[in-house]
């Protein structure tokens, strides 16, 4: 199975539990990054409107907060509007943690979350910067979406 359809997969098995469960688990003692990783090579915001190309990276608004030890595999994709782009952490639950902590403190309004413990993936949704944000979190892949409102 490919990184895409799996990750679909996962979204999809996340979100029904979710709508089962009614909530979610996890503490939230891991770190994050106040901004992006400075090994991210991160594109600058006067780069082109669109872009797959080898090595690019993500577009990340300022002051996201990554997991700790997040690397980015593969090129991001890119538009004026959206940013595709998916990255490795050393552990999912400790980054999915992270983010449930970070994202509001680097002032993100988290609208929806949810862990599965059993799947060892989870998913949030929140906005905020000008931007609507999706991640997906299985195993040790993340995968983020960021639509600019």
């Amino acid at each position: 199975m490919n990184r895409l359809t799996t990750a679909a997969a996962g979204v999809t098995i996340v979100a029904a539990l979710a709508a089962c469960a009614g909530g979610s688990t996890g503490s939230s003692d891991a770190t994050v990054q106040a901004s992006r990783p400075a090994s991210s090579g991160a594109a600058s915001p006067s780069s082109s409107s669109s872009s797959s190309a080898a090595g690019e990276a993500a577009k990340l608004p300022d002051g996201f907060p990554l997991p700790d030890g997040a690397q980015q595999q593969g090129a991001a994709t890119t538009s004026d509007t959206l940013t595709l782009a998916d990255y490795t952490v050393p552990d999912g639950k400790k980054a999915y943690d992270g983010l449930v902590t970070g994202l509001p403190g680097a002032g993100w309004t988290i609208s929806a979350k949810s862990w599965s413990d059993s799947l060892g993936s989870g998913t949030i949704t929140a906005s905020g910067n000008g931007t609507d944000v999706k991640l997906l979190v299985l195993d040790q892949d993340l995968s983020l979406s960021i639509k600019k409102s």
